[in-house]
């Protein structure tokens, strides 16, 4: 199942990211790495753009579903607890 989701970023950031995405990998070896305070539709966001997301979260019953979704979409995914 492929879905497009659209972070909650201003056009500008949005347009700043997508081209990121788009030449970054051209002069590096490696994926992005990510700090996300608070999943959501970023979270997605980042994860079809191959990034190596650490995503912060409190909400038990929220990072369940968000685990969950992006299993279910083919995604790798790990929770820790600190």
């Amino acid at each position: 199942m492929k879905i497009r989701l659209q972070p909650w970023f201003t056009d500008a950031c949005s347009t700043f990211l997508n081209n990121l995405f788009k030449w970054y990998p051209n002069y590096t070896e490696g994926n992005v790495t990510v700090l996300e305070w608070g999943g959501g539709n970023s979270t997605f966001y980042f994860l079809q753009k191959q990034c190596k997301l650490l995503t912060i979260e409190s909400d038990d019953h929220y990072i369940n579903s968000l685990l969950e979704l992006a299993q279910g979409l083919g995604f790798k995914v790990a929770t820790t607890n600190s």
